[in-house]
Formats: structure tokens, C-alpha cells, sequence
């Protein structure tokens, strides 16, 4: 502790000590003993008479109170009775306003007891008494900077500085808070200051580095990491900080340069490999790239995620110059020869194999990530997506049947389970399956809009129609704009013969939802077909055959029927024949075509 000098103003004193003998109790560590207060006097005066007047006297008395007070505080904050200590500071400033060791040791007190809102103003005061005080100006500063008020506390240091110039603390305090508070070239100046007085030190590289980065000045920064790797050239950290310097300043050469000499440095450290392959990426020295590449994804020791993240940028860029299909999938080859038993190396061949349309090879290796580790439902969901694109709903139905047990509270497995067996003509079973998806597709309207679809298409196949058009119904509410919902509500209608005109609207919005589409156009066509408008159906089913719809057998057959009914017999049994090459008509089309006829 250094003990500052009482400075004593008589005019401003407001205890008056009576003139004559006085005992006074100084506290000790557990005992206390009693003390005269002329012991406390200085040498040469005395309490009363003699050569020294009466106020004098009274003087000296004050002096030595204020004193006692002062240590007995300084004790009771060393003992841990900080209220004793408190009220001690508080009677020195009673006595003594202008008092600024008193000031200084209640700021401490405060701050000590975490009460540092209250004790900047005791700190700036004392600095204020007496600006020549290094330890006032310090603390003051201290809590400034850690208030993030780093304009005043940068003020502080400046005025440390200049009372401490010898020591190098307050010169890094000061451009640090000049740097918090934005001054960042003031702040430059303070470490440049630091430099010419103390020497050259890594830190003080370290920290202009920093400014610079944040200027965006990445040509100065690196010339500041330069240094830093001058003074510590066995220590790699400074080296890869120094190589994604230059990278960031497009500057590959010297970050591939400095890149080897960190591979040399960290011969043991085989992560690197992956950042030195970044490096000849951007430089565009593929052949150093791919050596890189491939060293790293042989090592078991670099972790599948970090090979995992270098890998997935590639899906989107197979067959470019730096990621060709067979380097990438050279790549994949070495993931999983390295990390055989890690179902996320199986994963990620997958699906580098689906973005390349290799659909059947793709689900093997989701299949074997699935075999180590079956509860990364993604995968699952990949599966389904695969089997869904290749028409396989054989083993769509068994999939989603295995995931259903294993994801009991997702709905995508229930609810393509049900696709898959209104596909295979178990209706039975897609009504179970979609009526187990539905309580889980609440918080996901465009979701449950389509299990209802699939259940209205399942009651359809039952012949349950009551139920059939009460889910459709259901799934138009949650999405009346779903248009394949309203061309198979408006087929199924048309079907039966129902509420045609119903159909008729919903057939229309659905083509005006999705124009061009074949299928909605000959739904269409069959509504106005079934409503006796002939002329307009058969104008729609022609813009079907255009869009497609000449591949059709049902299509062609249903323009047979319109033409006949239009009177244009020769034509209509042209388009049954038409339909019977293609297969997969009715079963009165034989009949029709016989005898030139229409049949239901």
C-alpha cells in the first residue's frame, strides 16, 4: 500500500477537538491497544502551552484523528469489515472533504465489493484532488475501461502515461481502450510509441495486426504477422494466422509459400493437409491440390467431420475443373477406406451418387450408413426420396414400414407408407398408415393437406366416397390453391357423375394453377365430357395430347369418346386404335372399336 500524505485544510475541518488530554482505541488483530493521541502528534508540538497557540494545538489534534481514522479504515477493509471501514472513510471526508486518500480507499472499497457504479465517482475524485497520484489515475482508468467507457478511460491513461513514461502497462492500456473506442490510428500511434521507447515485442505486432484487420489493411496486418513469425519461428500457430492472411488478401502464392513451411514445422499435425489443399484450390495448382486432398482423406487420425465439411461444397460442383467425378468420388473411396465403420463416410457417398443420378448405387451406401447407424432419419428420408423417384414401392412400403418402428413420432414414414400401398392397391393398409400420420402433421398445414389427399385417393379405391370426398374436402381447406388435389377430386367426381359442376370449377382452377400439365388438362376435358359440353371437352383433350398426352392410352381413348359423341365416328375409332397400340385402355375398348360404338 502506498500511504499518500494527509493534506490538511483548518478552514474546512468540521470536528473540534476539546483542548486537552485525549485517548484513542486503534484496532489490532484481535486485541487493541490504547493510544495517545500526542503520540500521533508530529515532532516538536504540543497539546496545549508552551510556544504553540491554543488553535495550533487543536490543529495538530484534528491532524492526528484524521490519521487514526484513515489507518483504522485501512485495517478494517484489510480484516474484512468493510462496514467498519466504510464509516471510517466516511468520517476522514467529514472532517476533511477535499481528502483524497480517503476518496481513493473507499473507491477501492466499493469496487472490491463489486459495487463499481459507486465507485467511479469516489476514483475520478480522488484523481481530480490530486492528478500527480499514478495509483488514483490507474484504478480510475481501470474502471473505466472495464464500464466499456473507453473514450474517459482512454483520457486516463493518456494522463497515466505521462506519470508513469517508464513503464510500457499504461502505453497498451491506452491504445487498447483507443482501439475499443474506435481511434484505431491514435491507437496505431500509442503501439508505434510503445515500439520506440521498449523495443519490439510480439504482442505489440500482435495487436497492430488486429487494427489493421479490422481497417481492412490485410497488406499492413501481414506485414505485422511477418514480424511476429521473425520473433517466434518454432511456433506454427503464427505461421497458419499469417497464411490465411494472405488468403484473405488473395494473395495464394505466399499462403501456399508459408503453408509448407508450416507442414515442415508440423510434420505431426496431419489436419493441415486439408488447409494446404484450400490453399492450391485458390491458387488453381490442382495437382498439388489433389495430392494434398488425397494424403488427408487417407489419414485416419483427421476427423471424418473435417473431412466431411471439406467434401460437401463439392456436391454442387461435380465435374469442374477442380472437382472432377472421379477425383471426387477417389475422394469418397478414401473416406470410407479410412473410417469404414463411421456411418456418416457411407452417408455422404450417397449423396455425392444421387446428385450424380446414380439413384440404385446411392441407396446401397445410404443402406450401409442406415446398417451402422440407423436413427439419422435424414438418411431414411433420402431413401424414401430414391425409391419414390425410381417407382419402387415395393421397397418404398418396406422402408417406411422399418422407419415407422423406429421413428414411431415422425410422420414422413407413415404417411409415405400410405402412398406406397395405394400404389400397390392396399388401400386397407394406406388408411391405416395415413390415419397414424395425421395427429403428428398438426403443426404442418401443407403436410397434413396432402395426408388428407392420399386419403381421399385411398377411401376412393374402397369406394367409400362419403369419406372419400370428406378428406379431399379437408385437404382443400388447409390448401385450396393444392392443385392436384382439385384434378383428382374433379376426376373421381366426374367418375361417378356427381357434382359435376363442382368439378367442372375445381378442374379449372387446377389447370389455371398449373397451365400445360396433360393430365390436368384431359380431367378437365372428361368433366366437360360427362357435362354433355363436347365442343369444349374436345378442345381441352387436344391440348392434352399436345402436352404429352398422345403417349397415353387413357387420353386417347377419352378423345375417341368426345369425337363420337361429336359425331365424327371415322375419327373417334382412329384414337381407340390409337389407345389399344399403346395398351392399358378399358376394358369395353375392344367393344368400342368392334362396333364403332361408345360404351361406359
Amino acid at each position: 500500500m502506498n500511504y499518500v500524505s494527509f493534506r490538511f485544510r483548518p478552514a474546512l475541518v468540521l470536528l473540534v477537538l476539546m483542548a486537552g488530554s485525549a485517548v484513542l482505541t486503534l484496532p489490532g488483530c484481535g486485541s487493541s491497544r490504547q493510544v495517545q493521541v500526542s503520540e500521533l502528534l508530529p515532532e516538536g508540538e504540543e497539546l496545549a502551552g508552551g510556544e504553540k497557540s491554543d488553535k495550533q494545538s487543536k490543529e495538530a489534534l484534528l491532524r492526528a484523528q484524521l490519521e487514526l481514522d484513515y489507518i483504522e479504515g485501512v485495517r478494517a477493509r484489510q480484516l474484512g469489515d468493510l462496514g467498519l471501514a466504510e464509516a471510517r472513510f466516511q468520517d476522514v471526508l467529514r472532517a476533511d472533504p477535499v481528502n483524497a486518500a480517503a476518496y481513493f480507499e473507499l473507491a477501492r472499497l466499493r469496487f472490491e465489493a463489486g459495487d463499481i457504479a459507486r465507485a467511479i465517482p469516489m476514483a475520478q475524485r480522488a484523481t481530480l484532488l490530486e492528478n500527480d497520484n499514478p495509483y488514483y489515475t490507474e484504478l480510475y482508468a481501470d474502471m473505466l475501461t472495464l464500464t466499456n467507457q473507453y473514450d474517459k478511460a482512454a483520457a486516463a491513461f493518456q494522463e497515466l502515461v505521462k506519470l508513469r513514461p517508464d513503464n510500457p502497462e499504461p502505453y497498451f492500456q491506452l491504445a487498447y481502450t483507443l482501439q475499443q473506442s474506435g481511434q484505431l490510428n491514435d491507437a496505431l500511434k500509442a503501439y508505434d510509441e510503445v515500439q520506440s521507447r521498449f523495443g519490439a515485442e510480439s504482442s505489440l505486432f500482435l495487436e497492430k495486426h488486429r487494427i489493421y484487420v479490422q481497417q481492412g489493411k490485410l497488406d499492413k496486418a501481414a506485414i505485422e504477422l511477418e514480424q511476429v513469425v521473425r520473433l517466434n519461428p518454432d511456433d506454427p500457430q503464427y505461421y497458419e494466422m499469417l497464411a490465411r492472411i494472405y488468403e484473405s488478401d488473395n494473395k495464394p502464392d505466399k499462403a501456399a509459400e508459408v503453408f509448407e513451411k508450416l507442414l515442415v514445422l508440423e510434420s505431426s499435425n496431419p489436419g493441415l493437409l486439408l488447409q494446404a489443399a484450400r490453399i492450391y484450390r485458390s491458387k488453381k495448382d490442382y495437382v498439388r491440390y489433389k495430392e494434398r486432398s488425397q494424403e488427408a482423406f487417407d489419414q485416419e487420425a483427421i476427423s471424418i467431420d473435417a473431412k466431411v465439411g471439406f467434401l460437401l461444397p463439392w456436391i454442387d460442383s461435380l465435374g469442374t475443373e477442380f472437382a472432377t467425378r472421379d477425383f471426387v468420388f477417389d475422394l469418397n473411396q478414401r473416406l470410407i477406406k479410412a473410417h469404414p465403420r463411421d456411418p456418416k463416410s457411407h452417408a455422404l457417398n450417397g449423396d455425392f451418387l444421387f446428385h450424380d443420378k446414380r439413384l440404385e448405387e446411392a441407396r446401397a451406401s445410404y443402406m450401409n450408413s442406415l446398417a451402422l447407424e440407423p436413427s439419422i432419419f435424414d438418411v431414411w428420408r433420402q431413401v424414401f426420396a430414391i425409391d419414390l423417384e425410381l417407382r419402387q414401392n415395393d421397397s418404398l412400403a418396406a422402408v417406411t414400414s422399418r422407419a415407422a418402428d423406429i421413428f414411431p413420432n415422425q410422420p414422413a414414414p407413415f404417411y409415405f407408407s400410405g402412398y406406397a400401398n395405394i400404389q400397390l392397391d392396399r388401400p386397407e393398409e394406406a388408411v391405416k398408415s395415413l390415419k397414424r400420420a395425421l395427429p403428428m402433421s398438426l403443426s404442418n398445414p401443407p403436410l397434413r393437406s396432402d395426408v388428407y389427399s392420399l386419403l381421399g385417393d385411398a377411401y376412393h379405391s374402397l369406394n367409400d366416397h362419403a369419406n372419400s370426398d370428406e378428406s379431399y374436402e379437408k385437404s382443400l381447406e388447409i390448401r385450396p390453391d393444392n392443385a392436384f388435389v382439385l384434378n383428382n377430386y374433379a376426376y373421381y367426381l366426374s367418375l361417378r357423375k356427381e357434382n359435376l359442376e363442382r368439378a367442372a370449377q375445381m378442374a379449372a382452377q387446377a389447370n389455371e394453377l398449373s397451365p400445360g400439365n396433360a393430365s390436368f388438362e384431359d380431367t378437365y376435358a372428361w368433366v366437360l365430357f360427362q357435362l354433355g359440353r363436347y365442343p369444349e371437352a374436345k378442345l381441352w383433350q387436344e391440348k392434352a395430347l399436345a402436352n404429352g398426352g398422345e403417349k397415353s392410352a387413357v387420353q386417347n381413348e377419352h378423345y375417341g369418346d368426345i369425337l363420337f359423341r361429336l359425331g365424327q365416328e371415322e375419327r373417334a375409332v382412329e384414337a381407340w386404335k390409337k389407345a389399344r397400340e399403346l395398351g392399358g385402355a378399358s376394358e369395353v375398348l375392344d367393344r368400342k372399336i368392334s362396333e364403332r360404338r361408345f360404351y361406359e
